[in-house]
């Protein structure tokens, strides 16, 4: 179970490094699940609509997108996300979905609050998007798809996690050393591991919301953004409930100096 309240949290570094592997590792995989909910809820119809609605002997072939039509075709949209087919010089009508892709002849345009990002069609394959052949294929490996989509999302989350502790395991130290309080690396690492949990727990929520039209995309930045401070206030809260001694390798001393020479001690 994952402890919240911060004296929770100093409890709980002291397990051994194989349950906290472990605890994490399933985390993640749960992590992984609830964020595909609103993944498959607001993308996974429009994908769908999409490809019944491309139009005959479309393909790509020599990095260049091919059709039957010529102009704009709007092939399905929601609120989340649009997907539109342009063919030549025509203007693109503007689209209120937070995600627009946009199907243009020499590359793809993916867009949202911050601007458009260019992909180029691949060179040397020919790839046939007509919807007759494209939907047999997509319906026959979508289960596949997502379920790699989702081993990619939790065992990146896993390793987001996992190096974020690394790198707050010497700010933790020297906090706690500020302190007065005593804590190893291990611990450190452990504390810094454990202290995304709250973080990641408001990243969880604010996506479900999102993907029940609860939030607007505004609203789940500034959730996304929030999520990246909670750790830090859990942390320094749960410093406090570390008892106060000698600090066990402070990260301000060297290891082997001789105390006991000092003249000023």
């Amino acid at each position: 179970m994952l402890p919240l309240h911060p004296r929770g949290l100093v409890q709980h570094t002291g397990q051994p490094l194989s349950r906290l592997l472990a605890g994490t590792l399933l985390a993640g995989l749960l992590s992984g699940a609830v964020l595909m909910l609103p993944l498959c809820q607001c993308w996974l119809p429009v994908v769908d609509e999409a490809i019944t609605r491309t139009p005959s002997k479309t393909v790509i072939a020599q990095a260049t997108l091919k059709s039957s039509i010529e102009g704009q075709r709007l092939l399905a949209a929601n609120r989340f996300l649009s997907v539109n087919m342009v063919l030549g010089p025509h203007e693109v009508s503007s689209s209120t979905s937070d995600v627009r892709l946009l199907l243009q002849e020499h590359h793809l345009r993916v867009g949202s609050i911050a601007g458009f990002i260019d992909f180029s069609y691949p060179g040397g394959y020919q790839i046939n998007l007509d919807s007759s052949a494209l939907m047999p294929w997509w319906t026959s490996r979508k289960p596949f798809i997502l379920s790699l989509i989702w081993l990619v999302i939790s065992f990146s989350l896993v390793g987001s996690w996992l190096g974020l502790a690394l790198i707050y395991c010497l700010p933790i130290r020297w906090l706690a050393a500020l302190f007065g309080r005593s804590l190893r690396s291990a611990k450190a690492f452990a504390l810094g591991l454990l202290g995304l949990g709250p973080g990641a727990i408001i990243a969880l929520l604010a996506a479900l919301l999102y993907g029940n039209e609860r939030l607007s995309l505004q609203e789940y930045l500034l959730a996304m953004a929030l999520h990246w401070v909670v750790p830090w206030i859990w942390i320094v809260l749960s410093l406090r409930h570390i008892p106060l001694g000698a600090t066990q390798d402070n990260p301000f001393t060297h290891q082997g100096t001789d105390q006991s020479s000092n003249p000023f001690l």
